[in-house]
C-alpha cells in the first residue's frame, strides 16, 4: 500500500481502522485504484455524540479484518488480559510465571529471546522471524508454543542458512502444542536436562533434524539426562534424519516422522509405542560410521552401536508403523564389533521383515493382504527362541511359567543329530 494525500477523500472507499485522540478521530481509509492501495489519514473533530460513532468503528474494525485495535496502534505483544507492549521481547520480559503472552501481528527478531520463567507463548496466527536462535530456554522454565488461531497457520521461522538452532533448551521443557517451526539447521535443540514435547503442530527442517540431543561425553552439553517426546504433530526433515539421539531418552508415542531417516538412534534410550508413523524416504545409502553426527541410509529407523561415546544404545519398540521406500523399516549397523545393549521389537507394522529384531515370544509374520510385516505375541504354545552357535554347539534358555506337566520342546534340524524332543514331567 502506499499512502496518499493527492485524491481527495470522497474518492476512498472505506475505513481500514480508526482510533480517538480526544476530541480527534483519527481514520484511515482507503481505496483501490487497480494499481495498488491507497491509504489516506484524516483527522476530523468530534462531538461528544461522534465519538460514540468512532468507538463503533473501532469495534467494526475488529470484527471485520480481524485486527486487535493495539495491533493498530503500533503494539506487537499483550500479557492476555493485561497491557500491550510494542516489542515481543519486552513483554515476554514483563510477563510473570504462569501468564500467557499472545503475539498481535508479525515481528522480527533483532536477537533471541531467552526463557528463564514458565510462561506460554500464543503466537496467534502470526509469524515470528529471526536472523538465528528464536528461544533459549532455561533455569527449569516451562515453555508451551500454541497457535490459538483458526487457521493455526502462525510460524516461528529463521532465515539464518547453515549451523545454527532455532529454539534450544537446557533445562526445562519446551512444549509444541500447534503452529509450524522451520529451519534450514536444527528445529529443536535438547542439551543437559533439558526436554522438548511435541504435541502438535508441524515442524520443519531443510537439511539437518528436527529433533537432536548432544553426544558430547562430558561439559557442558552433555547430554545423558536430555529427553525428547513425540506424541503427535508433523516433523520433516527435508535432506536429513529427522529425530537423531545420541544420547539421552527418546519416546515416541504419536505424530508422523518422515525424512530421509526418520530416527537415527545412536547412544540413549528409545522407546517407541503406541500408533506413530515412522517413514523413512531418502536414497538407500550405504551405512557409513561417522565420529561426530550421522548420515541418512533411506532407512526409516536406524539403530547403531559404536559405543557414541556414553555407550551403545537401547531400543524398545511395541507400536508404530515403520515404512521405507528404499531401504529397511529397521536396519542394524555395527561399527568395530560394538553391540547394542538391546533391540526389543514386541509390536508394529513394518515394510520389511524385522525378524532378527523380535523378542522371545513374538513373531514377525507377512499380511498376505497388505504384504506388511506385523509383530505380535505368538499364541501360547507357540514359543520360539533363538539359540546362541558355538562351533558344532547351540544352547538357549527358555523361561516361561509351565502350568501342566509334560510340556515337549521340539527342536528342528536337518539330520538326527539336529533334530530331537525334550519332555518336561515334573
Amino acid at each position: 500500500a502506499q499512502v496518499s494525500r493527492s485524491l481527495p477523500p470522497e474518492d476512498f472507499g472505506g475505513v481500514i481502522c480508526a482510533r480517538k485522540e480526544g476530541r480527534e478521530a483519527i481514520l484511515l481509509l482507503f481505496r483501490n485504484t487497480g494499481k495498488g492501495i491507497h491509504l489516506r489519514q484524516e483527522e476530523k473533530g468530534m462531538k461528544k455524540k461522534s465519538s460514540r460513532i468512532v468507538a463503533l468503528v473501532l469495534t467494526l474494525c475488529m470484527v471485520f479484518f480481524g485486527l486487535p485495535v493495539a495491533a493498530m496502534a503500533g503494539n506487537v505483544a499483550q500479557i492476555e488480559g493485561g497491557k500491550t507492549y510494542t516489542t515481543l521481547n519486552e513483554a515476554i520480559t514483563e510477563a510473570q510465571d504462569g501468564e500467557t503472552v499472545r503475539l498481535l501481528t508479525d515481528t522480527s527478531l533483532s536477537s533471541y529471546i531467552p526463557i528463564e520463567k514458565s510462561i506460554k507463548l500464543d503466537i496467534n496466527g502470526n509469524t515470528i522471524t529471526s536472523n538465528g536462535l528464536a528461544f533459549a530456554v532455561s533455569d527449569n522454565a516451562t515453555f508451551p508454543i500454541t497457535d490459538s488461531s483458526k487457521s493455526k497457520d502462525g510460524e516461528i521461522k529463521s532465515t539464518k542458512a547453515g549451523n545454527c538452532n532455532l529454539l534450544e533448551v537446557s533445562s526445562g521443557e519446551i512444549i509444541v502444542e500447534n503452529g509450524n517451526l522451520s529451519n534450514e539447521w536444527y528445529v529443536i535443540y535438547v542439551s543437559q536436562t533439558g526436554k522438548a514435547t511435541i504435541k502438535g503442530g508441524t515442524l520443519t527442517s531443510s537439511d539437518a533434524s528436527v529433533l537432536s540431543t548432544n553426544g558430547s561425553k562430558s561439559g557442558e552439553n552433555y547430554s545423558a539426562d536430555a529427553v525428547m517426546n513425540v506424541e503427535g504433530g508433523n516433523l520433516v526433515s527435508n535432506n536429513d534424519v529427522t529425530i537423531y539421539l545420541p544420547a539421552g531418552t527418546l519416546n515416541i508415542t504419536g505424530g508422523e516422522i518422515v525424512g530421509a531417516t526418520a530416527v537415527y538412534s545412536k547412544c540413549g534410550v528409545t522407546n517407541i509405542s503406541g500408533n506413530p508413523v515412522i517413514k523413512g524416504e531418502g536414497e538407500d545409502k550405504e551405512f557409513q560410521h561417522t565420529d561426530n553426527g550421522c548420515y541418512p541410509t533411506g532407512d526409516a529407523m536406524v539403530v547403531e552401536a559404536c559405543y557414541y561415546p556414553n555407550g551403545n544404545p537401547e531400543v524398545y519398540i511395541s507400536g508404530g508403523t515403520f515404512t521405507s521406500k528404499n531401504g529397511a523399516s529397521v536396519a542394524y549397523y555395527q561399527h568395530d564389533n560394538n553391540q547394542a545393549e538391546e533391540l526389543s521389537i514386541t509390536g508394529g507394522t513394518f515394510s520389511s521383515n524385522v525378524s532378527d529384531y523380535v523378542s522371545s515370544g513374538y513373531e514377525c509374520k507377512q499380511d498376505s493382504q497388505t504384504q506388511k510385516w506385523v509383530v505380535k505375541e505368538m499364541a501360547p504354545g507357540e514359543m520360539v527362541v533363538k539359540p546362541e552357535t558355538s562351533g558344532s554347539s547351540a544352547s538357549a534358555t527358555l523361561d516361561g511359567v509351565y502350568t501342566d506337566k509334560n510340556t515337549t520342546i521340539t527342536t528342528e534340524g536337518e539330520g538326527e543329530d539336529e533334530s530331537g524332543t525334550v519332555d518336561n514331567n515334573t
